[in-house]
């Protein structure tokens, strides 16, 4: 009974459990099974109830391993590896088809951006030489609206023979007559009260050329407008088609990118499939030959170590009176 129970006890160190409870339980069933059952101690008739317990579950294991075996043994049907390749053939199809109507439409994108992108800059470019002249023209027009004030400051005051160079310096570089500002320098700087009608003359021309310039600049103002509006909706169409033709390309760039994607991997998953359809053959004999291995495995358990086990268990004392 000894060795027997030896052997059932070497059977359990297959089982899952802890490392240091399993060597226990092998220590202490050797000996509980080493007794006849009706001559067991309680704690030994416990450590063969414990054993029964892990022997049932290396036979659920033993079990599960062969059920998995014959599960690989039906999934390797050649028809269904078949219809695989050629789903992977299919599909892979599809994303080279997407990925090279993606690509034209990149391509096709990126050059109406081009032409978008140069387009604005041109015409930017315009209206910003436009804008140039319409401020050129306004900055004008401040100078001579400061002189007009000038102007009539002149008449109800004297000026300094400073302020006075300064003034007609000013209304030089405005192109004002220079037989004007030739006589104006002394009429500003006299006194008010001295002044006579020719100091009036003059003072009244030099309003009268200021008026005339102010009217000219409010000519060109009018004619540079409508210009300048239209400068301002040709700059707004112009950036929202660029902008628009950006956003189509980005968009272009992204579905490409997903498209080469899914070539890759539809790439991947067609050599994998065509492997295991290559390797069918090799395949169910290696899946075959684990199926046989499992079941013998299990069979093994449970004619030998199981059975013995079970022997083991319920062996009574022969000279211990039976119970009629």
């Amino acid at each position: 009974m000894q060795k027997r129970s030896i052997a059932v006890a070497n059977s359990l160190k297959q089982s899952d459990m802890p490392a240091d409870a399993k060597k226990m339980l092998c220590e202490a069933v050797t000996v509980a099974l080493s007794a006849y059952a009706d001559d067991r101690h309680p704690f030994q008739t416990k450590v063969v109830s414990m054993a029964e317990k892990a022997f049932t579950e290396i036979e659920a294991k033993l079990q599960a391993a062969v059920s998995a075996a014959h599960e690989r043994v039906e999934s390797c049907d050649e028809s269904k590896l078949q219809d695989a390749f050629m789903r992977s053939a299919q599909v892979l199809a599809h994303w080279k088809t997407t990925a090279a109507n993606c690509e034209a439409d990149n391509l096709e994108a990126k050059m109406k951006f081009q032409k978008a992108n140069e387009k604005e800059k041109s015409v930017l470019k315009e209206s910003t030489t436009g804008e140039f002249e319409h401020s050129d023209v306004s900055r004008t027009k401040d100078t001579v609206d400061a002189l007009l004030l000038a102007a009539e400051k002149m008449k109800a005051e004297q000026f300094t023979k400073r302020a006075a160079t300064i003034v007609t310096t000013d209304l030089k570089s405005l192109g004002v007559d220079a037989s004007l500002l030739a006589t104006l320098h002394g009429v500003i700087t006299k006194p008010v009260e001295e002044r006579g009608e020719f100091d009036a003359l003059t003072l009244s021309n030099l309003d009268a050329e200021l008026a005339e310039k102010r009217k000219v600049i409010d000519a060109n103002l009018s004619e540079l407008e409508p210009a300048r509006v239209q400068r301002e909706a040709g700059v707004a169409v112009t950036q929202a088609a660029c902008d628009a033709a950006r956003g189509h390309l980005d968009a272009a760039k992204v579905a490409l990118a997903e498209a080469e994607s899914g070539m890759q991997s539809g790439e991947m998953t067609l050599r994998a499939a065509e492997a295991e359809l290559k390797g069918f053959v090799k395949n169910l004999k290696t899946a075959q030959d684990m199926l046989k291995a499992a079941e013998k495995k299990l069979a093994d358990f449970q004619n030998g170590a199981l059975q013995n086990f079970r022997a083991l268990e319920s062996h009574h004392n022969p000279s211990s009176p039976q119970l009629s």
